[in-house]
């Protein structure tokens, strides 16, 4: 069922969405010229006091704002020992999200069918997939299972202008006035490399892909946010970043700062 009435009418609002986007004041500002050192420098930004008590997927139709941490598919491509570490850093996650239209269970269900995986008798799509995984997953690991549906997402359409990749597990994007919507990528806060490579593939494919805002960025980047506790730490997330999207080239542009907290 569509949520428009005729095309025309869905081709306005994804208009509506790029203008919306590439007006903040955060692509405004790297445009005119400014590092995301200097954009989160000015900001005086103080760390949030209480610790998220949900875990979502990445997906920057599901952000509603502070209180969450993100991954894709709420931890479908991490391993179960990267899942276990994201709860310890935050000992009030209670809460494990899946949704509609995720496009890491569809990651996943392609991964079991080209593999010869069996998968459980109760799924048969990768909407069901992500239903089931994200059950199966709460009840291990002790923690309750929601849905979120169509209706509840921030959208129907995709309409991240990059990833925010918090290398920190603290930074929140919404803690940066006038940031465009986003994909939110905490994986790289405890992964050693591989799961984080592909999950910043994945997503930078959602953003450049059908369903992402790609028809608008024949002349504008998909910028990736990374922001970690040192230079260090951000050069091998660079690192990682550009093995996984260098196939992109200069469809991609990095941005990174040192996170204040």
């Amino acid at each position: 069922m569509s949520h428009f009435e005729n095309q025309e009418e869905e081709i306005n609002h994804v208009n509506s969405l790029w203008e919306k986007e590439m007006s903040s004041r955060v692509i405004t500002l790297l445009k005119q010229g400014s590092s995301l050192q200097e954009i989160l420098d000015a900001e005086a930004l103080k760390k949030p006091l209480v610790s998220p008590d949900t875990m979502k997927c990445s997906d920057g139709r599901c952000y509603t704002g502070l209180g969450s941490i993100y991954s894709a598919g709420g931890g479908m491509l991490a391993t179960d020992e990267e899942f276990g570490d994201i709860i310890k850093k935050n000992p009030n996650l209670k809460i494990l999200t899946s949704h509609d239209g995720c496009g890491a269970s569809e990651i996943l269900f392609a991964y079991y069918k080209d593999n010869n995986i069996p998968l459980p008798e109760c799924v048969t799509t990768p909407a069901e997939l992500a239903v089931w995984w994200a059950k199966d997953k709460a009840q291990k690991f002790g923690l309750e299972h929601q849905h979120i549906s169509t209706e509840e997402l921030n959208d129907i359409h995709h309409h991240e202008l990059g990833i925010w990749v918090d290398g920190t597990g603290n930074l929140d994007p919404g803690l940066i006035s006038g940031m465009p919507n986003v994909f939110t990528s905490e994986l790289a806060s405890v992964s050693k490399g591989k799961s984080f490579v592909k999950e910043t593939e994945a997503l930078t494919g959602i953003g450049l892909g059908k369903h992402g805002l790609d028809k608008f960025l024949d002349k504008n980047p998909f910028y990736i946010f990374i922001c970690a506790k040192d230079e260090v730490e951000i050069e091998r997330l660079i690192a990682l970043v550009k093995e996984a999207v260098g196939k992109y080239g200069n469809k991609v542009a990095i941005k990174t700062a040192i996170s204040p907290f």
